[in-house]
Parts: C-alpha cells; structure tokens; sequence
C-alpha cells in the first residue's frame, strides 16, 4: 500500500505598504541629499578661480555658512584670495603670528590670513552674515524665505586688520557716583591708557585701604578704652563698698563703748 505524498503550497506575503510618515522620511532623506550635492557641486565650482557676481550671488541661495567657510579656506590653501570674487593670487606674510597690534588695538588674523588684502576680509565678513542658516533641505519649499545676498562695493571699504580683541580684562569698569552721570566709555583703549587706568584703580585702592585700616585702629582704641573705664568704675565701686563696711564697723564699736561706759 503505498503512502500519498503532501505537498504544502506556500502562500507568499505581500510587502506591507509603507505608512505615510515611513514615506514622508524617506521623501525627506532624498531631498537632504539632493541639497547636500548640490551644495557640494556649487563648492567645487567656487574654489577654481574668480566667481561673477551673478553667479555667486545665485549659488549662495543654496549654501550654509560652514559651506562658504570651507570656500574661503580651500581657496587661501591653493594660494587665491578667499573672498570668491577676487581673482588675486597671494602668499601669507603673517607668517607664524596669530595676533598684529595697529594704532595700539590688537587684531586677531587667523581668518584675515587667507585674503590678499583688508578690503576683501571686510568683504567677506559682510558676505558671510547674510549666508542663510536655513537648512540645505528647506530651500526649496515655498514658505522658505530666501533673499539675494548683497554683494558690498569695494571701493567703498576701508578695510579691516582682522578680529578686535578686547584686552583691557574689565580694568576699564568706570564706578558712577549716584549724583554724578555716567561716563561713556570706548568700546577698546590703548595700552597707554589701560596702564595709566590701572595706576589709578591701584591708588584709590591703596587709599582706601589706608583709611580702613585706621578706621579699625580708632576703633580698636576705643574698645580699649572702654574697657579701661569700666574696669576703673568696678575697682571704684569696691572701695566704696569697703569703706563703707569699714564705717559701719566703727559706728558700731563706737556705739558698744559708749553702753559699756553707762
């Protein structure tokens, strides 16, 4: 008798359907990643040599600030100026400095470095505020609110030696009386008047501690001699006291003979 075989039919399973939030990510992701290249091909088209106005002007709608950072500095690298649309070619002079002191302010030059002038720094420095934060991803939907940058007259500059650093450490607080009005005081000062300011400060400090000092010697004075007095009232009060015990004593043996004699 022979056994019958059987056989299972598998049924196959359909591929559930994405749900829309699944479809709205990956809708997103293409999208991040279209930005992405794009601003990477408007970065390889910056770095080669000048840009146009226009141009530049165009491209920069669909860039971020680490974007045209990284045109500044590729560009400084292969020896061009890093503002996009100078066509200079430069070499850094700065050598290993970091910081340049003019008309006694000191000036940080990291980011100056990489520019063949202080026109085109200033330049670029006003170009860079106007780069969008907007994310890559959001510049093409309709609530974005993108406008043309606008690209500063050169002639009109005066130029720029870099990043001011503050270096007066606070020496510069100016301490306003109630009855007098306050002073304005300069955004940086010269080394000449941070080293007179501070000869100043430390004189009135000495002096006022000076006065606190003989403050708290008067006033030690004083407790001491407080003391004294009453130390003195004390020692009175006794020998007023034994005086009296002494002519209580004598009136009494004075009275005692006078009986004795009756």
């Amino acid at each position: 008798m022979s056994r019958g075989c059987r056989t299972k039919t598998r049924v196959r399973r359909e591929d559930p359907k994405p749900s829309r939030r699944q479809e709205t990510l990956k809708a997103t992701s293409e999208s991040v990643q279209a930005a992405h290249r794009r601003a990477q091909e408007y970065f390889l088209s910056m770095i080669e040599g000048p840009v146009e106005p226009q141009v530049f002007v165009a491209k920069a709608k669909y860039i971020n600030p680490q974007v045209y950072n990284d045109v500044v500095v590729e560009r400084a690298v292969a020896g061009l100026c890093g503002y996009p649309m100078c066509s200079n070619t430069f070499t850094d002079t700065y050598g290993s400095r970091s910081y340049v002191i003019r008309n006694n302010i000191l000036y940080d030059i990291t980011e100056r470095r990489n520019f063949c002038s202080n026109v085109c720094y200033e330049a670029s420095e006003l170009v860079y505020e106007q780069v969008l934060t907007l994310p890559l991803y959001l510049r093409d939907t309709e609530d974005a609110d993108i406008k043309d940058i606008c690209l500063p007259n050169l002639a009109k500059l005066k130029g720029c030696h870099g990043k001011v650093m503050d270096i007066t450490g606070g020496i510069g607080n100016i301490k306003i009386d109630k009855d007098e009005k306050p002073k304005r005081r300069t955004a940086f000062m010269s080394v000449d008047e941070i080293a007179r300011e501070s000869l100043v400060n430390w004189s009135e400090s000495d002096a006022e501690k000076n006065a606190h000092d003989k403050n708290s010697h008067k006033s030690d004075c004083d407790v001491k001699e407080k003391e004294t007095s009453k130390c003195e009232s004390k020692e009175n009060t006794k020998e007023e006291a034994a005086a009296n015990q002494l002519a209580d004593v004598l009136n009494e043996e004075s009275s005692f003979h006078q009986l004795h004699d009756k």
